[in-house]
């Protein structure tokens, strides 16, 4: 007689591998996570250890992406593109090597931001068994503009010192020469040798927890886990497609703020195609690359491809090379988002962040009722000068990310105070601020009485106030969202715009000065920057077509 116990095997075995792929996928990512801790809590930067300027992960041996940190969705669709040229460039590095990259065509996305790759290797063996990896934005790095970036960059050679594919470390040994490299050519070289420090022991950290990782499961174990765990995701990310995205074909477009002569309105223009499991975003109809900072290469649009689709799937899929197998883009050579050398990349975080909400856009258009109207624009202010002879008379650079208002969701009003969703940057606390540079806080507060309307109206921006302390304080700032603003779905309406004033000392008056421009302040000037919001969701009852409440009202009083 057959038995009634023939299934129980097989799911024992399942149930048996489901857990060990868990154990597996929570082992990596809780490494990552520790690099991430490591670099908090000993970098020298506002940037890295208060915003959180930076981001994790771990490869495995062929460097494909097996986890990553709880950080910045931005930075992390580029690493894919780092780990192909660094196996294809440097083909089997050493023990004790470390890697690292900023050259936008070479692995990196703009200058600012430094990519450091370290190879793991066990007690035995010639050939890394891991890549632990790092990509961390510098304060500065030299260039014409304080913090390397600017809209008004005519090209890359303005924005600051390339590094390309280079090793750091060599055999344990570092390579002393590039860092005076970089001191010299940087405005604070204090900070950024301390964040690249603290880059370097956040990478030993992941590696000895990956090597300690792979003796406790055992090498070849471990190896064939992490090759199921790429498998199974790109299996459940397929199967997911199949159930949460309907076929169909959806577009979306919107214009960038680019104040650039020959091109003022570049477009941005998204199509997303979806059939069966497979998942497509054709970029055709996007704006050629602009005279100018506002380009960003290619590898940006990996970050946005990921951050989209992941957004409309109900299962927790982790992001790895399994799910990066799933997605397929167009992105026209030379365009916008696709700019070829030698165009300016600095600037290149507000387009990313636009492109984001137009693929954001045809998602939701291909899934109805499912995903929030656009966010306000982010806010990237830097202010520096020189600090006075009584406090040392060096040079001194500050970057300022300030949240807008997202839009309104199916489910409720916006979130208020928030970076943007792709950039994920934490609040510098106004008491950092004002120990650490010539500057006061006058205040911080949201905007609540200005957001776009709807059904599920926008949630209020950020408004800060600052106060220059020194005179001739630079300020290169970024406000996004002053002309095209974010619009609404589903009849909600357009959010509102952000607004920069100066109140000259001495004076009852405000000004208003360009929301993206290059200004500057003398001792007790204020600067007063409010952020825009996002689109309403939904149409909203009892309001005339077209109304937002009053921010030109409320601009005009300030300045009156």
């Amino acid at each position: 007689m057959p038995s009634t116990h023939t299934s129980a095997p097989t799911t024992h075995t399942a149930m048996a591998d489901s857990v060990s792929l868990e154990i597996t996928r929570n082992g990596l990512a809780a490494i990552a996570d520790e690099m991430a801790i490591s670099h908090v809590r000993s970098a020298y930067s506002s940037v890295a250890r208060d915003m959180l300027d930076f981001s994790t992960a771990v490869c495995d041996s062929r460097g494909r992406v097996v986890a990553q940190g709880l950080s910045l969705a931005i930075q992390l669709g580029a690493i894919p593109r780092l780990m192909k040229m660094m196996i294809e460039r440097v083909g089997v590095p050493g023990r004790g090597d470390v890697y690292f990259v900023n050259h936008p065509w070479q692995g990196g996305v703009h200058v600012p931001d430094v990519f450091f790759v370290k190879p793991v290797f066990l007690d035995t063996g010639d050939a890394p068994v891991a890549y632990t990896v790092i990509v961390s934005h510098m304060v500065d790095m030299g260039g014409r503009y304080a913090g390397s970036i600017s809209p008004a960059a005519a090209s890359i050679f303005e924005e600051g010192l390339m590094i390309p594919l280079v090793p750091l470390v060599k055999a344990g040994v570092v390579n002393q020469p590039i860092l005076d490299l970089i001191a010299a050519n940087v405005r604070d070289p204090s900070s950024v040798l301390g964040d690249i420090r603290s880059a370097l022991g956040a990478l030993e950290t992941g590696a000895a927890q990956f090597q300690e990782f792979a003796r406790r499961t055992g090498p070849a174990a471990l190896a064939g886990q992490i090759e199921r765990l790429l498998d199974a995701t790109e299996r459940a990310t397929r199967a997911a497609f199949l159930r949460d995205i309907p076929d169909g074909t959806a577009s979306a477009e919107d214009f960038l703020d680019s104040k650039a002569p020959e091109n003022p309105n570049p477009k941005i223009a998204c199509t997303v195609v979806k059939k069966g499991d497979r998942i497509r975003f054709d970029f055709a109809g996007t704006s050629p690359q602009v005279a100018g900072g506002f380009n960003c290469t290619i590898a940006d649009v990996m970050s946005v491809a990921a951050f989209a689709a992941r957004s409309v799937l109900s299962e927790d899929i982790p992001v790895n090379d399994g799910f990066y197998r799933c997605l397929e883009f167009d992105v026209p050579e030379g365009s916008l988002i696709n700019a070829q050398h030698p165009a300016g990349v600095s600037a290149r975080g507000s387009t990313v962040c636009r492109l984001n909400d137009v693929a954001m856009a045809a998602m939701a258009n291909l899934v109805p009722g499912q995903l929030p109207a656009a966010p306000g624009g982010r806010g990237a202010i830097f202010f520096s000068g020189q600090r006075t002879h009584k406090d040392g008379g060096k040079a001194w650079v500050f970057l300022d990310y300030l949240g807008p208002g997202w839009g309104g969701r199916p489910v409720g009003e916006g979130v208020p105070g928030l970076s943007h969703p792709l950039v994920n940057a934490a609040n510098i606390p106004v008491e950092t601020i004002e120990q650490q540079f010539p500057l006061r806080v006058s205040e911080y507060a949201l905007a609540d009485d200005v957001r776009g309307t709807g059904l599920h109206a926008s949630a209020a921006g950020v408004v800060r106030e600052y106060v220059a302390l020194n005179d001739n304080t630079t300020v290169n700032q970024e406000l996004i969202r002053d002309v095209h603003t974010a619009p609404g779905v589903v009849g909600g309406h357009a959010g509102t715009p952000a607004l920069a004033q100066v109140r000259r000392s001495g004076s009852k008056s405000w000004e208003t000065v360009p929301a993206i421009g290059l200004f500057k302040l003398d001792a007790g000037d204020t600067l007063r920057c409010q952020l825009s919001t996002g689109g309403g969701y939904g149409k909203p009852a009892g309001v005339p077509a077209g109304s937002t409440t009053n921010t030109a009202a409320n601009a005009s009083a300030r300045s009156a």
